[in-house]
């Protein structure tokens, strides 16, 4: 999450981490690294914080006031400026347009946990995918605010249970990684390469972290 934030916000400056990265040889590189407004979300922070309280789970629906609130704040000490009566979309869209149109990337970690830890919640539910679809399928924010998204955990994002969540995602999994397949986890050889280095005990390694085997044959660490 923290290496995508890095790649694409345009508070600072990374060439030097990526240029000797594959990702540098894209052609398209130069127009994306560095070239955005970045919000960053771990959903399972605003979770521990309602449980820590000895909440019920039904008071998982406080999180997506609790997100706004803090996006408010954090937007707020970042210089940018809400107009009077601006909702959390209103100030989102003046701030596209006071830093020089540059758009939004959203990265959401445990994207699900909601769903997860409060599946008999269904008010929870509701509200927290009622502000996922006000971000993501809202034509009159979405087109003009969100860059792109990534959004990551278990769940699939396309539906949870019988709840319909947001569309226009595409979906990469451990079972169909797709073409990011040679850049999740690590193999088994290169964990072996790693262990030489560091002169560390490949038999523990292994015993913790030998997560998957792909369809290729190929055991991956995770």
């Amino acid at each position: 999450m923290k290496m995508l934030t890095a790649c694409y916000d345009c508070s600072c400056d990374s060439r030097e981490l990526f240029s000797d990265k594959v990702i540098a040889e894209s052609e398209n590189f130069d127009d994306h690294l560095n070239q955005y407004n970045v919000i960053l979300l771990d959903v399972s922070g605003f979770v521990s914080d309602v449980k820590k309280y000895g909440s019920s789970l039904d008071s998982l629906k406080s999180v997506p006031d609790m997100i706004e609130r803090t996006l408010w704040k954090d937007l707020v000490e970042s210089g940018f400026r809400p107009g009077e009566g601006d909702s959390l979309n209103d100030f989102l869209i003046r701030m596209v347009e006071q830093s020089c149109g540059k758009p939004f990337v959203f990265i959401i970690d445990e994207w699900d946990i909601i769903i997860r830890e409060g599946r008999d919640a269904k008010e929870a539910q509701e509200a927290y995918l009622s502000l996922l679809r006000n971000w993501f399928q809202n034509s009159s924010f979405t087109p003009k605010v969100v860059a792109a998204a990534f959004m990551t955990d278990i769940l699939p994002i396309k539906k949870v249970g019988l709840e319909p969540t947001v569309s226009g995602f595409d979906e990469s999994s451990m079972v169909d990684l797709l073409e990011f397949s040679e850049f999740t986890g690590f193999t088994e050889a290169e964990v072996e390469t790693r262990c030489e280095r560091e002169k560390a005990d490949f038999g523990k390694i292994k015993a913790s972290y030998d997560g998957y085997d792909v369809p290729s044959g190929v055991s991956v660490y995770n």
